[in-house]
């Protein structure tokens, strides 16, 4: 029990730290960004066309992940672009909360606190690596929503 509240504050400090990095790193591009209520923040920065993406939508985007230091760690640039069912967790939950915010056609920026990306984990499959308790960037081009 004294594990799981000492995990629980520490997740909770992480989190207002990540908001906050967030917030600097928005101020220093210029950005208004907006924050979802659960801390998620994005900028549109190319409005597209119809409604937004929703759960069981399957999203078709071009992305390029980088971290705070501006690292690129994952892009889709030169190959296909990631498709996939919006709702069914197949993506980190700041891209399922995320591009329900985006249309076809736009463009713009998630802004993930660690919580909604990999959180306490490390990622690295030898290709993508990310550190743990990362902010994630993700620059979006919303390809298709069908």
């Amino acid at each position: 029990e004294k594990e799981r509240l000492a995990f629980e504050k520490k997740m909770a400090t992480q989190f207002e730290t990540d908001k906050k990095a967030i917030n600097d790193y928005a101020i220093t591009k210029k950005w208004k960004v907006q924050r979802s209520p659960s801390g998620l923040s994005y900028i549109i920065t190319k409005p597209g066309k119809g409604t937004n993406a929703k759960a069981g939508n399957t999203v078709t985007v071009h992305y390029e992940g980088m971290l705070l230091n501006e690292k690129i760690f994952d892009s889709s640039k030169g190959r296909a672009p990631f498709s996939f069912v919006l709702g069914e967790g197949k993506a980190i939950a700041g891209w399922e909360e995320g591009l329900g915010y985006f249309n076809k056609g736009s463009e713009g920026y998630l802004l993930i606190p660690s919580k909604y990306a990999y959180g306490a984990t490390p990622l690295d499959d030898g290709k993508v690596q990310v550190p743990a308790f990362s902010v994630l960037i993700f620059k979006i081009q919303v390809v298709d929503i069908k």
